[in-house]
C-alpha cells in the first residue's frame, strides 16, 4: 500500500516538472490615430483597458475592435503570433514594413487594411 503511495506522488512530482504548453497572449489595441502598432503604450490585455502590457510579440494575438477605432500604423518590422480584426472594429491600418503571422492567423471582419511598400534601395 505505502508503495503505491510513493509511486503515485512521484507520478504527480514528475508531471508538476513537466514543460506546460505556451498560451498566446491576446493584447487589444488601445492606440492613438495613426500610432504605431510596436508601441509598447498602445495595448492592453483589455478592450478598451489601460496600458499594462506591451506590444504584442510572437506568441502574441493583437485584436483590434471597438474599445478603440483608432487607427494603427504597422511601420516597422514585426513578427506576431495572430492578428484579430473584430466586426466592431471601425478603423484602419496601414502596414508599410514587413509582417509575419504565425499559427495564430490573421481573422478581419471589419475595419480596413492599407499595405504599402517603399521603393527598393539602389
Amino acid at each position: 500500500m505505502k508503495s503505491r503511495i510513493f509511486a503515485g506522488f512521484l507520478v504527480l512530482a514528475a508531471i508538476s516538472f513537466l514543460p506546460h504548453a505556451a498560451h498566446a497572449a491576446v493584447k487589444f489595441w488601445i492606440g492613438p490615430g495613426g500610432g504605431s502598432f510596436s508601441n509598447n503604450l498602445y495595448w492592453s490585455t483589455s478592450s478598451g483597458g489601460a496600458n499594462n502590457t506591451t506590444a504584442p510579440g510572437a506568441g502574441d494575438i493583437a485584436t483590434f475592435d471597438s474599445g478603440d477605432n483608432n487607427n494603427a500604423a504597422i511601420d516597422g518590422v514585426l513578427s506576431v503570433g495572430g492578428i484579430d480584426i473584430k466586426s466592431t472594429y471601425g478603423g484602419a491600418i496601414t502596414q508599410s514594413a514587413a509582417l509575419t503571422v504565425g499559427a495564430s492567423n490573421f481573422s478581419m471582419a471589419g475595419g480596413n487594411i492599407t499595405v504599402t511598400s517603399a521603393a527598393a534601395a539602389t
